[in-house]
């Protein structure tokens, strides 16, 4: 009679150890950057999700505190981001895991971070190494297209916009929140085996609502002054004291008080001196537009691939229009971003286990403040 026989095998695989360097970090792939859900599909926010990186720029004044985002303790514009070994860093603001060059998640083939102890080649700062690569074409041809949306019906109310709509005897109504992104991606090859081509194209539409609050006049200011007497009590003037007051006996312009009359009441008291003035506060209506084109060449000058070059080009254009100073006026300010830049390589295989690369490239940071790199 035969025997049953039954065999259970297990496997394990051991954790993968870096014994070339000291150099400690994690490299993202096109599908993990792809599929990771990231705010805003801001590529370099990755970095967050490192061990020994703290990010705080949703907690406070980016702008103002260097302490946004870091890594292993280092400050935020201590970090180092290049795209194809280009430097794209933003000069301007430091702001904590930005690439002046906007980069879709579509358009990354590969994503390096050192954290520490980097190598000579990785460049410069006490940061972060963060190493972008785009996509080249290949053979066959590929694309995508994508939209993503984001809608108000999956926000919430702000804390004080409601309060001062309660206040104010108004209706709960959430600020909205629209939120756009679409784009296209095509690579290929230009000549088969030798030159290949990648390009994407994204949009992003924003229709948002921010909680803003003004100082207005208060209701009393249109023809009365408040003020706070030696005993520390508030004494109200009227506007018949007041003209007694008056070496002319005019009392209150009527040019000024058309003016005061003309802002609307306050709803807010966090703001104002509690006397004469206080704060008014709604949703400011913002609208954004961004539109980011990313194309790459490569060829393959020899059929042994000892010898290849690419070029690399990045354009965006950004029109971000601020809250206005009162509801149904004009943007108080408008920011036009034209950052550009394009990547040019050469690498040679000499020997066996000798590669030379030489690469130049060209930023142009746009907005407020431009600055040119080389």
């Amino acid at each position: 009679m035969a025997g049953v026989g039954q065999t259970v095998e297990v496997a394990a695989a051991a954790t993968l150890v870096n014994t070339s360097d000291a150099s400690l970090g994690a490299a993202f792939n096109q599908n993990q950057v792809s599929q990771l859900p990231i705010e805003a599909r801001n590529v370099v926010q990755l970095l967050s999700l490192q061990p020994g990186v703290t990010f705080l720029g949703d907690r406070i004044d980016a702008t103002k505190d260097t302490r946004s985002g870091s890594v292993n303790g280092a400050r935020s514009d201590q970090s180092n981001v290049t795209l194809d070994g280009v430097d794209v860093n933003d000069q301007n603001n430091g702001y904590a895991f930005t690439s002046v060059l906007r980069v879709t998640q579509d358009s990354v083939q590969e994503f390096r971070i050192t954290t520490s102890n980097a190598n000579a080649d990785a460049g410069r700062s006490s940061g972060a190494q963060v190493a972008l690569v785009t996509k080249s074409g290949t053979n066959d041809l590929h694309g995508s297209a994508y939209e993503y949306n984001r809608n108000t019906i999956f926000s919430a109310n702000e804390f004080f916009i409601k309060t001062a709509e309660l206040q104010a005897g108004e209706p709960n109504q959430r600020p909205k929140l629209l939120r756009n992104i679409y784009g296209a991606s095509l690579g290929g090859p230009f000549k088969k085996n030798r030159v290949f081509f990648f390009a994407n194209y994204e949009g992003r539409r924003d229709r948002e609502a921010q909680s803003i609050v003004r100082t207005v006049p208060s209701a009393d200011l249109q023809g009365y002054i408040n003020y706070i007497a030696d005993n520390g009590l508030t004494v109200r003037l009227t506007p018949d004291q007041i003209r007694t007051m008056d070496p002319k006996g005019i009392g209150p312009s009527q040019a000024v008080l058309s003016i005061l009359q003309g802002y609307p009441l306050p709803n807010d008291v966090s703001v104002g001196d509690g006397l004469n003035f206080s704060g008014f506060r709604f949703a400011a209506n913002e609208a954004r537009k961004f539109d980011t084109y990313i194309a790459k060449v490569d060829w393959i000058i020899t059929a042994d691939g000892r010898h290849t070059m690419f070029w690399r080009g990045n354009l965006q254009n950004d029109n971000s229009g601020g809250a206005p100073e009162f509801p149904g006026q004009p943007p108080v300010t408008k920011v036009l971003d034209k950052s550009k830049g394009f990547a040019l390589s050469y690498t040679a295989l000499l020997q066996p286990n000798l590669v030379n690369s030489v690469r130049w490239g060209f930023t142009r940071q746009g907005g407020e403040a431009a600055r040119w790199q080389g």
